[in-house]
């Protein structure tokens, strides 16, 4: 052991000759030695370490431990030859070697006599299991000696063989009634989408206005629904709802959902009429408490009045000929199949020449990528602020192709629906 002061001087070591006359700075340069430098660098730190070196003393091998001295700064530091250190574990190093090398000896001799008794059988067994892995189920397996392990084997491969062809039976009829389940659900998706207008513009005669949507389901067929039409030869009704739920159940929904709503437009009723009666229509036997949010609107094309209701749905975006963009005013209405006599309002927004109506469902704004950050209304208002001078198609896809790019790689957790309808004002201006 030796110790050494603040600056590097040695206050006590075995060595006499060094203590108060040396430092370990100036014997590491007499010996030319780096790591003791560096051992002399960390002790006079104040740092604690565990290194090896060779002694001081007499050159041997060693390690050395150091460690700073609370009290008055100093370092104390122990020497550990590595012969000493390490005489047991060589010792009993090699007594584990022989031992080792010794059950090693005995313990191939056992199994060169275990592998005779079984190579016999276990070439058969092999063999049979190729022809298995090969496709061939009806293979014989070789009978063993029920007592012994390769019997028991045999008796697991000839379980495993019949299991085989139980589960390869009914993994062909489960593939079957897959595959037919998805072309059901194909045809499922193109009635769907049959049902809903796809021709655009779709009033090629009517200058006073145009219209785009857009629908992109998240599964085979989906709850999201757009409808317009004319109630009479002045008066446009659309609208987009979106029904709680995914897959077939919801897309059931959407479908007399939407019928309804044009059975009752066509009666000549206003926005608020035809989504009460809608609403009863819904909750009058709801027994899955399925519900649809809904907006839905009445333009009328010789003034550009739009007389709307919102059941619970996403406030549309006015986009004004000027570059203003602002949500419609809430209405308050509460989503439809809820609650069968709940009385709904109606408000009403005038669109000058060139003004547009952006609807929308909640598949936009909650459109998320993979760390779970949603697209929101303010990525949504951006968008169609940037967007503004494109044509009706390419301001829905270019909202599209911003979703999908801030999404990227996430998979589409709900229907995306789209639609805008732009007024142009009565063709004599």
């Amino acid at each position: 052991a030796f110790l050494i002061s603040q600056k590097g001087a040695f206050v006590t070591h075995p060595n006499p000759g060094l203590i108060m006359n040396d430092s370990i700075f100036k014997l590491a340069e007499n010996r030319r030695d780096p790591v003791l430098h560096l051992i002399g660098d960390e002790m006079t730190a104040g740092r604690s370490g565990f290194i090896q070196n060779d002694s001081l003393m007499d050159g041997r091998s060693c390690w050395l431990a150091y460690t700073p001295l609370a009290s008055n700064g100093w370092s104390l530091g122990l020497v550990f030859p590595q012969d000493e250190l390490m005489a047991d574990v060589t010792s009993h190093y090699r007594q584990a070697l022989i031992l080792g090398a010794l059950g090693l000896l005995f313990i191939c001799g056992v199994i060169v006599w275990i592998a005779r008794g079984i190579t016999r059988p276990l070439r058969s067994l092999t063999d049979s299991a190729d022809l298995m892995a090969a496709g061939n189920l009806d293979v014989p397996i070789p009978a063993g000696r029920a007592q012994d392990e390769v019997g028991r084997l045999a008796g697991a491969f000839a379980a495993m063989q019949s299991a085989l062809k139980a589960y390869i039976r009914d993994l062909t009829e489960t593939t079957a009634a897959k595959e037919r389940i998805e072309g059901e659900l194909k045809v499922a998706h193109d009635i769907q989408m049959g049902i809903l207008p796809r021709t655009f513009p779709p009033f090629p005669e009517r200058p006073e206005l145009d219209i785009f949507a857009l629908l992109k389901p998240a599964k085979e067929v989906g709850g999201d629904l757009y409808d317009f039409f004319f109630m009479d030869e002045h008066h446009l009704c659309f609208t987009v709802g979106d029904v709680s739920g995914k897959g077939v159940p919801a897309s059931l929904l959407m479908a007399v959902t939407k019928i309804l709503i044009k059975s009752k437009a066509t009666q000549g009723l206003t926005s608020d009429a035809i989504l009460a009666r809608v609403n009863e229509d819904l909750a009058l036997d709801n027994p899955s408490m399925m519900f649809v949010t809904l907006f839905l609107g009445i333009l009328d094309v010789r003034t550009g009045e739009v007389v709307y209701c919102n059941g619970g749905h996403n406030p549309p975006y006015v986009i004004r000929a000027d570059g203003r963009i602002h949500p419609l005013e809430p209405t308050g209405g509460m989503a439809l199949g809820v609650m069968g006599d709940f009385a709904y309002r109606s408000l009403s927004v005038t669109l000058q020449e060139n003004d547009r109506l952006f609807l929308y469902t909640d598949g936009v704004t909650e459109a998320s990528d993979a760390r779970e950050r949603m697209f929101a209304e303010e990525r949504l208002e951006e968008t169609l602020a940037g967007l503004r001078d494109s044509h009706l198609k390419g301001l829905v896809t270019g909202v599209l192709e911003r979703i999908e790019d801030f999404a990227k790689d996430a998979p589409q957790a709900d229907d995306i629906t789209m639609m805008v309808v732009e007024y142009y004002g009565r063709p004599n201006g």
